[in-house]
């Protein structure tokens, strides 16, 4: 590549395993990979390499891709400039070019004459990649929901100076724990605080140490929480209460002992007043009676986060259509507050407004060996397509059902093993920063989440609901639901 662009200086190269299968064609497999070089005083260029020189396919391929590139660019990207897309074959091994088999001729209008020119097109190539199906789209989807995440974070942080206690009600997709870390960050500036006066307090160990590498602040479980004495914490951040519970003492009147501390012998209260922001999510309650929080009708102050929507279209609609269900056939553990909050059409518009397209799959009435089949096929598909094994996470619905599945699944990866294929190691949540294939149960993977999830299950019941979303808000772009038959049971 570096001798075809030659003497292009300023500009990108950007490579793709397929840019066909990006701008909804189908991959080839004859095309090892396809490079697209934008650069100034250029037009655009699409070269195609292809590993088979017998191939007769080649010169449709590369230019049916670069017709559709320039459409779409066009299109759906907007952009109003000239604009061509010049397609070239290079052949493996000899890696020579073969332009004449595609003749292009364009005036100098065609070329990106200055750098606004090139960022203009690239903008619109976001957007074109975004509403693609394609591992760029999902990296480059990844990095807008957390731009989504931060706006989100901009707005609540508005809240802090005259609201120092808040409970939070995120609504499945709105990716709460990122909320509350980018919280944290704010506190610091807008209080000039210490990292070691804020204290962020899940119920995981897991969770725990993953916040723990994304923030400079103090991260403890809650049975940490209230086994220690934590004089120097003056701001307190509660994420996942949706998940605690009351072992171990009253972890509520703990916390707000901390930032709301009153003055011995006196009736008021100190003029330190800290912030103390619970998070959770109003419809995966796991133990509404016993739980430590307020009774819903006295968690005031309230903000209910129900616009923004991280995750892919699909399961965003996923989730609506859980919601909808539970709000009509109420679940014990969910309040009539929170049912009262759930309003279909606010969230459909929110979700309409910022979501992007994704996957969302659900296969019923499978063995465990169908099941491992399923997932390792999956797997290795996405491997191939360029996604890494820290991009997935395999979820089970009850914890006890991990080793069962551990061995099926394991035995359909080595079907899957082929030189140069990627490795398959699975881990617990625990070792969710260690960048493989993460096996484990939905409750251990609370607070977290992934690109690509599978969902397994045993056999699919009316009262599946709850597990659907928690399956679901654990999901950014990829959700495989998978349920087993009632035979293996």
């Amino acid at each position: 590549m570096k001798t075809q662009i030659y003497p292009c200086s300023q500009g990108f190269v950007i490579f793709s395993k397929s840019w066909a299968s990006d701008v909804g064609f189908r991959k080839e497999q004859n095309v090892l990979c396809d490079a697209l070089l934008i650069a100034v005083n250029s037009p655009l260029v699409l070269y195609t390499i292809l590993t088979d020189p017998t191939w007769i396919g080649g010169l449709v391929y590369a230019r049916n891709t670069a017709h559709q590139l320039k459409q779409k660019l066009g299109t759906v990207g907007g952009y109003t400039g000239k604009l061509c897309v010049i397609p070239r074959l290079i052949y493996l091994p000899s890696t020579r070019c073969r332009p004449r088999e595609i003749p292009m001729h364009y005036p100098r209008a065609y070329r990106l004459a200055d750098e606004d020119e090139m960022e203009n097109l690239l903008q619109a190539l976001i957007v074109v990649s975004l509403c693609s199906r394609s591992l760029l789209s999902d990296q480059l989807g990844c990095e807008y929901f957390n731009l989504l995440v931060a706006e989100q974070c901009e707005l609540l942080s508005e809240s802090l100076e005259e609201t120092r206690e808040l409970f939070l009600h995120c609504f499945p997709g709105t990716r709460k724990t990122a909320l509350a870390i980018k919280i944290m960050e704010k506190i610091k500036d807008l209080f000039h605080c210490k990292p070691k006066e804020i204290l962020y307090v899940c119920e995981s160990d897991a969770l725990k140490d993953f916040v723990t590498q994304q923030t400079t602040c103090q991260a403890v479980t809650r049975k940490t929480f209230m086994r220690g004495e934590f004089s120097k914490i003056k701001h307190i951040v509660m994420d996942e209460t949706e998940n605690f519970c009351s072992k171990y003492g009253d972890w509520y009147m703990k916390a707000r002992s901390i930032t709301h501390p009153k003055v011995r012998g006196a009736g008021s209260e100190n003029l330190h007043h800290g912030i103390l922001w619970l998070f959770l999510d109003p419809f995966q309650v796991r133990h509404a009676d016993i739980n430590g929080l307020p009774p819903p009708s006295a968690q005031f102050p309230r903000k209910t986060i129900t616009n923004g929507i991280h995750c892919a279209l699909d399961i965003a609609m996923l989730m609506k259509e859980e919601m909808k269900r539970v709000k009509e056939n109420p679940h014990p553990n969910v309040s009539p507050d929170t049912l009262a909050l759930f309003r279909e059409a606010a969230y459909e518009e929110a979700m309409c407004a910022q979501a992007l397209p994704g996957v969302c799959e659900t296969e019923t009435n499978l063995t465990t060996e169908e099941i491992a089949k399923h997932v390792a096929e999956r797997c290795h598909n996405l491997f191939q397509c360029g996604y890494l094994p820290k991009d997935i996470a395999i979820l089970c619905r009850r914890g006890e059902d991990r080793g069962r599945y551990e061995l099926a699944l394991l035995r359909a990866m080595e079907l899957f093993e082929t030189h140069g294929a990627v490795k398959v190691v699975f881990s617990q949540v625990s070792g969710v920063l260690d960048g493989h294939i993460v096996l484990d149960s939905i409750q251990q993977f609370s607070g977290l989440e992934r690109n690509i999830v599978f969902g397994l299950s045993p056999e699919y019941a009316l009262s599946e609901e709850v597990h659907k979303l928690c399956f679901a808000s654990r999901a950014i772009k990829h959700l495989y639901l998978l349920y087993e038959k009632r035979a293996t049971f």
